[in-house]
């Protein structure tokens, strides 16, 4: 028959069970040799015949050796590097029953042997794994996620284990701290804090409801790395993120705007959960309300216009009213057909939202903001004195400052602007224009330019002017 022999163990010869000692420890990937040898029923060496040896082992991960003849000293040696330390059962990380089995190739009748287990420790961290997180989940669940360390091999980084199975620890076995990342960028979504793992974890750390994800849609990831080193990480991706339930709307427009005074933003709204995911709920009815939150005194009382909705199913079909209603069409949306416009006050600085209400379930725009509209006329604010002296600038005393107006006399910033300044002096230089004010408050010479060109007023609302009196005093 046949004996395997293992580093740490001890051939005895004619002995109940032909060996004493109990097998080394090795880690995974490390390089050790074994020893079989062919015995008669005794345990004693026997060399009167020389048999190939094949080998098999149980770790899955490894290359068995190739069979090998018994030498006339009646025993072969092998060399082994198993792979496979322990084996994650979804909670904790199982010792793996690393076994060597001998057996005869070519003479019948010699018995083959197994070996005793060989305990097989887990090497540093090369990566991590992320367990137990589903592929689909609903926004806003909040879920358990599990984050294993893991060796080159795949196994845990429980640290070592003696030849008898006992824990021990050891410099391999992952302590470090682990971050968390994600794709899932809604404000509301949530990660585990930053984590030290420690000795009891053995490699394996658990987050009860540690991961809320609100972003709805497919393939986001979340990433966990070593906070030192983000180059060891791991990632579970693939994963789904489906809506909640009816919870509220998601009313355009989303970021603030301002609008010209008298002038109009379409409104238009979408079923969402309450992490405003949109949904495609048909049928709901909806009251739409303008909030106002700032009101100013109109600079012209008789010309000024509250907000008011207009819902339009044509050009020539529709209605005013303060407060819409609509009913959702089947892509769960309002303010598509019909339209409802909002029509801003005429009073800049104004300011309101657009709230959609349904049963409790609720959502509003961003702020919406009244400016001066178009340009309508122009007013000089200050003019110089009566009498100036030839030529010497108007700055040294008081100079002109133009504003400019909207329908509603608000004083506007709305669009571009060209000027046209000319004077009642009968001199040849009284129809030139000048280039002033591309910066407000800046004092700048003019320049000269051929009759009728224009100024520009970039988006500003008032521009000071400079005035040249020339040097001839009946021209002044």
């Amino acid at each position: 028959k046949l004996i395997i022999i293992l580093p740490g163990e001890t051939l005895v010869q004619g002995s109940p069970t032909g060996k004493t000692g109990i097998p080394d420890t090795h880690y995974a990937g490390e390089s050790w040799q074994g020893t079989v040898y062919l015995t008669d029923k005794y345990w004693n060496i026997a060399t009167d015949t020389r048999p190939y040896i094949a080998i098999e082992t149980t770790d899955p991960q490894d290359t068995e050796p190739t069979d090998k003849q018994i030498t006339t000293n009646g025993y072969a040696v092998f060399a082994f590097k198993f792979f496979t330390a322990n084996q994650y059962n979804g909670t904790s990380a199982v010792i793996f029953d690393n076994k060597i089995t001998a057996k005869s190739v070519d003479v019948v009748g010699i018995s083959s042997y197994t070996s005793s287990s060989v305990i097989i420790n887990p090497e540093t961290i090369d990566h991590f794994t992320v367990e137990n997180y589903p592929d689909t989940v609903e926004a806003g669940e909040n879920k358990n996620i599990t984050v294993v360390a893991r060796d080159q091999y795949e196994n845990v980084t429980t640290g070592d284990y003696d030849e008898n199975s006992n824990w021990i620890g050891g410099a391999k076995q992952y302590l470090d701290t682990v971050s968390f990342e994600t794709d899932n960028n809604h404000s509301l979504t949530t990660l585990p804090a930053d984590y030290t793992f420690n000795t009891a974890d053995r490699g394996i750390h658990t987050w009860l409801s540690g991961v809320r994800l609100c972003q709805a849609g497919s393939n986001f990831y979340i990433k966990v790395y070593d906070y030192n080193d983000p180059t060891i990480y791991g990632e579970k991706t693939g994963i789904t993120v489906n809506p909640g339930p009816f919870a509220g709307f998601i009313v355009e427009p989303t970021n603030d705007v301002t609008i010209p005074a008298g002038d109009r933003q379409n409104i238009t709204a979408q079923t969402a959960d309450q992490f405003g995911n949109p949904l495609t709920v048909s049928g709901v009815y909806c009251e739409v309300k303008i909030i106002t939150t700032t009101i100013n005194p109109p600079p012209d009382p008789p010309s000024h216009q509250d907000y008011f909705f207009r819902v339009e199913y044509s050009s020539s079909d529709y209605y005013n009213t303060n407060i819409a209603t609509a009913t959702t069409d089947t892509d769960g949306k309002i303010g598509v057909s019909p339209i409802i416009r909002l029509y801003v006050s005429t009073t800049k600085g104004d300011r309101c939202y657009v709230r959609v209400v349904s049963s409790g379930a609720t959502g509003s725009s961003a702020n919406i903001t009244t400016v001066g509209g178009p340009t309508k006329r122009f007013n000089f604010v200050g003019t110089p004195e009566a009498t100036v002296t030839a030529g010497v600038w108007s700055e040294s005393s008081n100079p002109f400052t133009v504003t400019r107006y909207d329908d509603y006399s608000n004083i506007t910033e709305t669009g571009y602007t060209y000027i046209y300044v000319k004077t009642t002096s009968d001199a040849a230089s009284r129809g030139r224009r000048y280039r002033f004010g591309l910066d407000p408050g800046k004092k700048q010479n003019p320049i000269y330019y051929t009759p009728l060109q224009g100024i520009v007023i970039h988006r500003h609302c008032a521009y000071t002017i400079y005035i040249w009196v020339g040097v001839t005093s009946y021209n002044n």
